[in-house]
């Protein structure tokens, strides 16, 4: 087995993180983030706007129970102007730390 093939294979043993938002009556489940979607959320995060930084957390990992996206881009404006700032920030800020580990390097 070649070293790429044992990366690989580590990360598709990674388990998915569920997280139960009370107040939407559903549980969010977050799979690994890969390295592509983590770059795009650190992007996002740069540009120093923490409620889009949030509602990019929910866009690019919260999945439902089939592992569709929770949100989809046409989502994003009503996630803006129609719902809870507390809820939403809370829910985004454990999506977008499901996986951390200890001492994580991003």
């Amino acid at each position: 087995m070649t070293l790429i093939d044992r990366v690989t294979e580590h990360f598709a043993g990674l388990n998915t993180v569920v997280i139960d938002v009370p107040e939407w009556g559903v549980s969010l489940h977050v799979p690994p983030p890969t390295l592509e979607k983590q770059m795009k959320f650190l992007k996002a995060a740069d540009k120093g706007n923490d409620i889009l930084t949030a509602i990019e957390a929910l866009l690019l990992f919260a999945k439902d129970a089939d592992g569709a996206p929770a949100f989809t881009l046409e989502d994003k404006q009503k996630l803006l102007k129609s719902s809870d700032p507390a809820v939403v920030g809370r829910v985004a800020g454990e999506v977008a730390n499901a996986h951390n580990q200890a001492d994580p390097l991003v």
